[in-house]
């Protein structure tokens, strides 16, 4: 009997919170109508972040329990098909991590699943993520720590190496992303069984990303709170949306849209030159072309500049009263 695992990889940001929460809440429709199981086992989250963690390419540390094997789980369930899915196997992936997750599913036939995004809203939206966790580094600080993560050419390479070319299925997200959800199951089950699933139905849990402006206050914000504690910042973050709702006319919209970026022109300049590498790398692919737009080019003037900042720090501080109310904060 021939075994097979597809592993979707992320990368983050590109629609994974939908895609496992889907999959998670609709695995027995799944499993009954094409054979292929969402894997149970090293589940956390609705994803598989444990198998990531087990082998070393996950930011966290290494689980301290034991996993069964993927041949002790598809015979389980008397099936011969598997499917896995966590943006936390892009972490730290590399020639050694990834010969571990390679040795994990060994007797199967191994598909990766990647989606590929425009590098300029990725990253902005990565950084976007971890301000809504807790993080208090500026963009540029952030874009010096994590610029690496742009070269999609060595981390397509690593996967290449371990699982082969020919294994790589290579998905761009900007065409994928108004039917993700159907796109990435028929890539799954290799038929036509994500167009006839009626997702609009199900719930689906969208992780987005947020604009500039409450980036800005966020960061500021945990700058000034100088949490330690991830689930602080998720808690600050959801403080602020209700201050947002119960304050709709707290925030001058105006200024909110007149500063439109934040890469400064080396920092655009590197993007594009990896971006160009990537496309090169795989020709084969409709991968998205970067352009640096003109509106993305640093042009504001300083009078914009000082009154988009003031607006923050006025912002941020009303957000900071009201949050050290909450009891939560008390708590800490």
């Amino acid at each position: 009997m021939i075994r097979e695992a597809k592993i979707h990889i992320g990368l983050d940001k590109t629609g994974t919170t939908s895609i496992q929460s889907f999959c998670a809440a609709n695995e027995q429709i799944i499993f009954q109508n094409t054979g292929w199981l969402y894997y149970p086992a090293g589940r956390k989250y609705d994803h598989h972040m444990e198998i990531a963690e087990q082998v070393g390419v996950s930011c966290d540390p290494p689980i301290s329990h034991g996993l069964p094997s993927p041949s002790q789980i598809t015979d389980e369930h008397e099936c011969s098909k598997t499917f896995l899915s966590s943006e936390h196997f892009s972490f730290r992936a590399n020639d050694e991590n990834l010969a571990r997750l390679a040795n994990h599913f060994r007797g199967f036939e191994v598909e990766i699943v990647v989606y590929y995004r425009e590098p300029a809203a990725w990253f902005l939206s990565l950084y976007s993520e971890t301000v809504k966790w807790g993080n208090q580094l500026t963009f540029n600080q952030f874009f010096d720590q994590n610029s690496w993560r742009l070269n999609f050419t060595r981390f397509h390479n690593f996967w290449t190496n371990a699982f082969g070319e020919n294994n790589i299925q290579v998905m761009n997200y900007e065409d994928e992303k108004s039917e993700l959800i159907p796109g990435f199951l028929n890539v799954i089950t290799d038929s036509n069984f994500g167009s006839s699933m009626a997702t609009e139905s199900q719930p689906v849990v969208r992780n987005l990303a947020i604009n500039l402006f409450d980036i800005h206050v966020l960061q500021t914000t945990n700058k000034a709170l100088q949490h330690s504690d991830w689930r602080d910042g998720r808690d600050l973050f959801g403080h602020y949306n209700d201050v947002k709702r119960t304050r709709p006319d707290l925030i001058d919209q105006a200024i909110v849209g007149s500063y439109k970026n934040v890469y400064d022109a080396s920092q655009l300049e590197l993007i594009k030159s990896t971006n160009d590498a990537f496309r090169n790398r795989l020709p084969k692919h409709n991968l998205p072309e970067y352009v640096i737009r003109e509106d993305e080019k640093p042009a504001q003037s300083e009078a914009i500049k000082k009154q988009y900042y003031q607006e923050i720090a006025r912002i941020s501080n009303v957000l900071l009263e009201s949050y050290q109310q909450t009891e939560r904060f008390k708590k800490l």
